[in-house]
């Protein structure tokens, strides 16, 4: 997988709605609080991926542009995988205990996002078209620092 890195411009929306129409159909696995509705509302379209367990969500329907004014913007990463390739329960159960975890997501992954510390978003992906259209997207940005990185 390759990567980008936006530093400057910690909106998930802004960032990335540019590729929503791209990323219909896959399978989504979130970490708890991977979203923030607002009061009143609520992320139906995710459920927990073990009963007694509320660290992994899922979801098999298309969670974007709907929840992108949602997305927690500090400590996240959001996991999407191709329609029915991967197990998403086995994948998190496994997910922990990988000793090379990159090479794990790049095995099942279509699309990472991930945001760290508020600091700053990455996008992975093996399909070139997100990168480069996130990447011309961000390239029309003022204030924007945009990074190649060398793979997850």
């Amino acid at each position: 997988m390759n990567g980008l890195k936006i530093v400057g411009r910690n909106n998930f929306e802004d960032n990335f709605s540019c590729i929503y129409g791209l990323i219909q159909g896959l399978h989504w696995l979130t970490e708890q609080d991977s979203f923030a509705p607002p009061e009143g509302r609520a992320c139906r379209k995710l459920s927990r991926v073990f009963p007694d367990n509320d660290n992994w969500y899922q979801s098999k329907e298309d969670i974007f542009p709907e929840y992108g004014k949602w997305v927690n913007e500090d400590w996240n990463a959001l996991y999407a995988f191709k329609e029915h390739s991967t197990d998403l329960a086995v994948w998190a159960k496994n997910y922990w205990n990988e000793k090379s975890r990159a090479e794990y997501i790049s095995m099942f992954c279509e699309v990472v996002f991930i945001n760290v510390d508020a600091a700053y978003w990455a996008i992975y992906s093996g399909n070139t078209l997100l990168l480069n259209t996130v990447k011309e997207h961000i390239d029309a940005a003022e204030n924007c620092v945009l990074a190649a990185e060398p793979g997850i």
